[in-house]
């Protein structure tokens, strides 16, 4: 925005001093201007040129770069002289009615086009543009080739990416996490009292060699049937835990409010157990029958 407002106010400074037709301000602000740049350019070596980061590096690297530091003041300093003498001298030959207005706009419009273009190139260049980045992000991974080969019903969870904030796993399967602004409560409440701290768990064990998938009940009562560790086939972990899309638990714990079910989850066994809270549904009792189960259709 700074690029862009400064030059548009020297444009309503030159509309003034060309109307008024007055040098004087012109020499004034040239002086100025010309003169500090001068200081700047001759006068690089008062400056200390310290970085907040020296301190990490050898003494003969920090002298490496004070040293480019100041070239680069010198040579910012120099380069922006030069431009300011150049529209200094254009709007001097148009006030002595030298060259014409029009032809001093445009020369002036094409130095402030070259100064912003050659301060704005290393920051904003070709390689800032990318089509179709999500393309990318989501192509299709050896890993991805893998779990798809899976046809049963199953989640995912994602360890390459945040829980929270992944959005690759949900693009192509059913996943434990992903994004969403509005959280729902009760899965968030989950998520911060027991996944959480499962997935730190499995993790910490896992990097020294030892897959606990049992120990992750709660992400096994979610039918987590593979974790993802990366992008290569060999980073796909299938979960011979999971408790599938659906089971009968032999015993129901009952539980006076949520915050007490929460509780019970972390010694809970999800696939023989499960918790009711009374409070809210009444007492339930675990027992045995059966299900039957058809589909309907219209001709």
């Amino acid at each position: 925005m700074t690029l862009f407002a400064i030059p548009a106010l020297g444009i309503i400074a030159l509309e003034r001093i060309i109307q008024t037709n007055e040098i004087k301000p012109l020499l004034i602000a040239g002086a100025v201007t010309g003169g500090s740049l001068i200081l700047l350019a001759l006068g690089a070596g008062l400056f200390r040129f310290d970085g907040a980061a020296d301190a990490n590096f050898p003494e003969w690297l920090i002298d490496a770069l004070k040293q480019d530091r100041k070239s680069m003041l010198q040579a910012s300093a120099w380069r922006s002289f030069g431009f300011v003498a150049a529209a200094f001298v254009l709007i001097f030959f148009a006030l002595k009615q030298k060259i014409s207005d029009l032809v001093l706009g445009l020369v002036l419009l094409a130095l402030v086009t070259l100064d912003i273009w050659r301060v704005n190139r290393p920051y904003l260049n070709k390689d800032s543009f990318q089509e179709n980045p999500s393309a990318s992000y989501f192509a299709e991974t050896p890993a991805d080739k893998k779990i798809a080969s899976d046809k049963t019903y199953f989640r995912v969870l994602d360890l390459s990416e945040s829980l929270t904030a992944s959005g690759r796993a949900n693009y192509r399967f059913h996943s434990l996490g992903g994004y969403h602004g509005a959280k729902l409560r009760r899965y968030q409440d989950l998520l911060d009292n027991r996944i959480s701290f499962e997935l730190n768990d499995f993790v910490t064990k896992a990097q020294n060699g030892t897959f606990d998938f049992e120990g992750i009940q709660t992400i096994n009562m979610l039918n987590t049937k593979y974790i993802l560790a990366g992008a290569g086939e060999e980073m796909v972990f299938e979960n011979p835990e999971a408790n599938g899309a659906a089971w009968i638990p032999k015993e129901i714990i009952p539980a006076k409010s949520n915050q007490e079910e929460i509780e019970l989850l972390e010694k809970l066994q999800t696939k023989t157990q499960a918790t009711v809270n009374t409070a809210e549904f009444g007492a339930t009792k675990a027992g045995s029958g059966q299900i039957k189960i058809g589909f309907l259709w219209s001709k």
